[in-house]
Order: structure tokens, then C-alpha cells, then sequence
């Protein structure tokens, strides 16, 4: 891709686009394709988005509009669309401006990057993340997901014996209590994937969950910046769990040996009696 500069890219791809009724062109579809470029701040500008009518026009760099994100006020996500499932809406003060994709992932991973850059996060979010083993996270869409219902931002709590979701906001933690609690001997795996190679610090963390586990088997996805922090914590928890485990099958031969030793104890004293028993009779025969 032919640009001015690599510095300040985020990401670029393709995405649907749909403007207001009112600045779109009489007769001309509502949706159109365009290729799209994020951009952070930088001496070249504020954080702003840049699209072209192709990824071909991009590099010829004809035809660029650029929409200055410094005005952003919010984002809004699963807009209703006839002709559209996985939508956002980015909302300035005077025009706003819809974007989709056929990739829940993809258009999540546009969302969250555009938020990161732009707009602060909440102050429950930012305390929440500052506690040890709580982690912010943004649930993807998947097969297993869906079956619970599963959708938006949680808190993802990692503790020696569980991992637990719990609704974002405060209030509702201590009203609903959690979402979904794991034990984590039913996580047989989980890993670390990187969504693309520009922004490593954006990563999803993935689970496998046992048949054993109260939801059944499974597998979920987990959106997160903190991708890295929630890998090393749940390996840690997961380390010592096995090391009680393994300490306590050392300790039990002991209890073996401990009965044997009593069983012998025990022989010794029936045989002793028994010779006893003998020498008694002996005794009483010999007179």
C-alpha cells in the first residue's frame, strides 16, 4: 500500500459505509465499499480515519476523504440494518457515519481500535482493571457464546480455583452476581491469538472447556488488551493447583506405609499370642 507514511497507521482494510440520507448523492446506493485506514496521532495530524473508493485508488492515493476523529463523540454498535447484521456507528456533533462487515471479529477489532484511540475508557473499567486478577474483557461471538447468551463487555475475574465473568458495570456485579463461573481444572486448555500484526498489544484470549464444566464443553473468545496478564495469571493458578495435587499423592504413601506398619504390629502381637496360647497347653499336658 503506497501512503505518506507508516508511522502512524493503525489498521486498513476493507468496510461497507453508509452516510447520512441527506449527504448522499440522488439515486446512488446507501451502502458502498471503500478501503479504510486508521491513523493515530501523530506530527502529521490527529487520529483520523482515511478511505478510498479502492484498495487500488489508495495506492494511487487518489480520491482520499479524510474524517478527522478528534470530534468523535461516541461509538454506538449493533445499529438495526435491513441489509446489515454487524454494524457501528460513530457519532459526531453535526453527522455520524454507520460502518459494517461480515466479520463480527473484524468489525469488533475496527471498534475496539477506534475506541482505544479516541475515546477515554469508563472510570469503574480503569479501577476495576487496576485489581489484582481482574481483567476487562469483550466477548466474541461464537456458537458456544451464543448458547449462554453471551454479548458485550464483562470483567473477567482469575482466581486460584475459578475463572469468572461479571457484567461490566459496578452496580449490576452486585445486583446479578457473575455470568459464568469456571473451575479451572474444566479449562484442559487455553492460548493466546493475535489479531493482526500492526497492534500486537490487541490479542484474544481463547478457552476450551471439559465436558466436566457446569456450561459443558465449549469454547470461547475473549477480546482483550490484557491478553498477556490473563494467560500468565490463569498458567499460575494452574501451576500451583497441580503442585497440591501432586504433593498430596506423595503424602499419601506415608498413610500406607502407616497402616502396614500397624497391620505387621498387629500380626506380631496374634502370633505372639498365639505361641503364648501354645506354651500354656504344653505346660498343662507336660503336668
Amino acid at each position: 500500500m503506497s501512503t505518506d507514511n507508516y508511522e502512524d497507521l493503525v489498521k486498513c482494510g476493507h468496510l461497507h459505509m453508509k452516510l447520512p440520507r441527506k449527504q448522499r448523492k440522488l439515486g446512488r446506493q446507501a451502502w458502498k465499499p471503500k478501503w479504510f485506514i486508521l491513523r493515530r496521532k501523530s506530527c502529521q495530524g490527529c487520529p483520523r480515519l482515511e478511505y478510498h473508493k479502492s484498495e487500488e485508488s489508495c495506492l494511487l492515493n487518489h480520491n482520499k476523504t479524510v474524517v478527522d476523529l478528534k470530534g468523535l463523540i461516541k461509538i454506538e454498535d449493533n445499529i438495526k440494518s435491513k441489509t446489515k447484521k454487524i454494524t457501528i456507528k460513530l457519532v459526531f456533533a453535526d453527522t455520524f457515519l454507520i460502518l459494517s462487515s461480515t466479520n463480527e471479529n473484524y468489525m469488533r477489532e475496527w471498534e475496539r481500535l477506534i475506541r482505544r484511540l479516541v475515546l477515554p475508557e469508563p472510570k469503574n473499567f480503569a479501577l476495576s482493571a487496576r485489581l489484582d486478577g481482574c481483567f476487562p474483557v469483550t466477548v466474541i461471538h461464537t456458537e458456544d457464546s451464543d448458547k449462554l447468551s453471551l454479548v458485550g463487555d464483562y470483567m473477567l475475574i482469575v482466581t486460584h480455583e475459578h475463572l469468572t465473568l461479571y457484567r461490566n458495570d459496578e452496580h449490576l456485579r452486585r445486583s446479578a452476581g457473575a455470568v459464568c463461573k469456571w473451575d479451572l481444572d474444566d479449562i484442559p486448555r487455553f492460548r493466546l491469538q493475535k489479531l493482526n500484526q500492526l497492534n500486537d498489544s490487541e490479542k484474544i484470549f481463547i478457552v476450551n472447556l471439559a465436558r466436566t464444566s457446569q456450561t459443558c464443553e465449549g469454547e470461547f473468545h475473549f477480546l482483550t488488551e490484557s491478553g498477556r496478564d490473563i494467560l500468565e495469571a490463569v498458567k499460575s493458578h494452574t501451576k500451583s493447583r497441580r503442585r497440591e495435587v501432586d504433593h498430596s499423592n506423595r503424602s499419601s504413601p506415608v498413610h500406607v506405609e502407616s497402616s502396614t506398619s500397624s497391620f505387621l504390629t498387629e500380626r506380631s502381637r496374634s502370633s505372639s499370642r498365639r505361641s503364648d496360647e501354645l506354651s500354656t497347653n504344653e505346660d498343662a499336658t507336660i503336668s
